[in-house]
């Protein structure tokens, strides 16, 4: 049996509270990617995950509890997802006046190739 198969635990077996205490321990140790710039990130680690940094644009972090920052993110992508289907409205209108538009350049080239003939 290898060392990894001995240190290996049957969720199974446990209580509820040790697998909170589990729970707990995972949670503490998650891998976070840290941006040192917009394009530069760096790998750590969170020590209090109750809490965390909320970018809320232009550069401008502030401090919340997850939960609400939670809510925060829901509410932001949500409103994300309401303008892109405006924004995907408004290309399809404009794709079909182009065509519509295209269509009227078409005709018109048509009856004046036919009229100078």
């Amino acid at each position: 049996m290898t060392q990894q198969m001995r240190n290996q635990i049957n969720v199974q077996d446990l209580k509820p509270d040790q697998l909170a205490s589990v729970k707990d321990q995972l949670s503490q140790e998650l891998t976070i990617l840290v941006p040192l710039t917009w394009s530069l990130y760096v790998p750590g680690k969170m020590n209090d995950t109750s809490r965390v940094m909320l970018d809320v644009g232009t550069g401008y972090l502030i401090d919340q509890p997850a939960s609400t920052a939670k809510k925060l993110l829901n509410q932001k992508a949500l409103l994300l997802s309401v303008n892109l289907d405006q924004f995907q409205s408004t290309i399809e209108t404009k794709q079909e006046n182009l065509s519509l538009e295209n269509e009227l350049i078409q005709i018109k080239l048509n009856s004046s190739n036919n009229s100078n003939k």
